[in-house]
C-alpha cells in the first residue's frame, strides 16, 4: 500500500502538531513545578530565619533566668531554709530512681 505525497505530508503534520503540543504541555508542567518548588524553598527559608530569631530570643531569656537562678541560689542558706520551713532529709527515707522503670519509689529503711 503506497501513500501519496499529500497523505504522507498530512501524516507528518499531524505528528508534528502532536509533538509540539506534548512539548508545550511538558514546558508548562515544568514551569509550574519550578514555580511551586521555588515558593516552597522561599517559605522554608523565611521560616528558618524566623525560627533562628526565636532561638536567639529564647537563648537570651534562658541566660536571664539562669542568672536569676544563680543569684537566688546564692541567697539561700541552711538557716534561711529552716526559717522557710524546710527540713533536713531523714537518712531513713531514701528515694531510688530506676532506669528500667519510669517510676520513683520511696523506701523506708530502718537502721
Amino acid at each position: 500500500m503506497k501513500y501519496s505525497t499529500h497523505a504522507r505530508v498530512a501524516q507528518i503534520e499531524w505528528y508534528t502538531k502532536r509533538i509540539a503540543a506534548l512539548c508545550a504541555a511538558g514546558i508548562a508542567v515544568s514551569a509550574f513545578l519550578y514555580g511551586t518548588f521555588l515558593l516552597i524553598a522561599v517559605e522554608h527559608a523565611a521560616t528558618r530565619s524566623k525560627v533562628e530569631s526565636q532561638i536567639t530570643m529564647l537563648s537570651g531569656e534562658v541566660s536571664s533566668l539562669q542568672i536569676q537562678y544563680l543569684s537566688a541560689m546564692q541567697s539561700i542558706t541552711p538557716d534561711r531554709g529552716l526559717a522557710l520551713g524546710f527540713v533536713a532529709p531523714d537518712a531513713s527515707n531514701v528515694a531510688y530512681a530506676d532506669a528500667s522503670a519510669p517510676t520513683l519509689s520511696l523506701n523506708n529503711v530502718s537502721h
